[in-house]
């Protein structure tokens, strides 16, 4: 069993990105001919980025983010 860790949500992001570029929340655009994907990734407290499988590497507000951990929605409770 993991240890619980909280971590208080700041706020939801929608990223993208095209023909596995990497995750951006910058307008994300492509042609008819590429792979456009969107995804929601959660800003916490202690500066940690949750993010789905898939989101590798990830750039927020032109920033590279260096504390990326998977988002597994079954731990994740939300409080008033």
């Amino acid at each position: 069993m993991q240890p619980v860790l909280a971590l208080a949500l700041l706020h939801a992001v929608v990223v993208g990105h095209v023909d596995g570029g990497t995750w951006s929340d910058a307008p994300t655009e492509a042609r008819l001919d590429q792979k456009a994907e969107l995804a929601a990734v959660v800003v916490t407290d202690r500066g940690v980025v949750l993010a789905p499988d898939g989101v590798e590497k990830l750039v927020l507000a032109g920033h590279v983010v260096r504390k990326l951990q998977r988002l597994d929605a079954t731990t994740i409770r939300w409080s008033r």
